[in-house]
């Protein structure tokens, strides 16, 4: 739960993107026509997947649903695919229940969120990953290096 780095400390809260479904999706076109079949839910039949991963959710939303993490600004929830870069450098307060367990004389902690309010955006300067390749200041042609054999006055 606190992590330690260069940074300093830092508290590690996390929270599950999918769920396991307590009544299974029937995912055959009959089976859902079905009197009383339960239906997928909006947000996962809407959740915004990369292409290269549509076969493997394909597999897994008809068992798990899914559970966007909670994060407001002014009571707004903020986007799924805009949660990452709302985060990176923001203050926020976050809410979260801690989980204890006592194994083998160990103890471990996990802090599942439960709400994040934003309470101040990131003043960081976007680094230059984020700026499409017309935007970035490299210099159109490059330089190229001149190499020369060594010769001696004697030849």
């Amino acid at each position: 739960m606190i992590i330690r780095d260069i940074n300093g400390e830092m508290l590690r809260v996390v929270t599950n993107v999918f769920e396991p479904r307590n009544i299974r999706i029937p995912d055959s076109p009959h089976s859902q026509r079905l009197p009383n079949s339960p239906s997928m839910d909006d947000i996962t039949e809407n959740w915004p997947i990369p292409t290269e991963l549509e076969d493997d959710f394909d597999g897994i939303k008809y068992t798990h649903r899914a559970l966007p993490l909670p994060v407001f600004r002014d009571g707004i929830p903020i986007s799924p695919l805009d949660i990452n870069r709302t985060l990176d450098g923001a203050l926020v307060e976050v809410h979260f229940e801690v989980h204890h367990w006592h194994v083998s004389g160990y103890d471990s902690f996990q802090a599942k969120a439960e709400r994040i309010d934003i309470l101040r955006d990131s003043a960081l300067i976007p680094s230059k990953h984020y700026l499409n390749e017309a935007e970035d200041d490299q210099p159109a042609q490059k330089k190229q290096e001149v190499t020369q054999v060594a010769s001696s006055s004697k030849d």
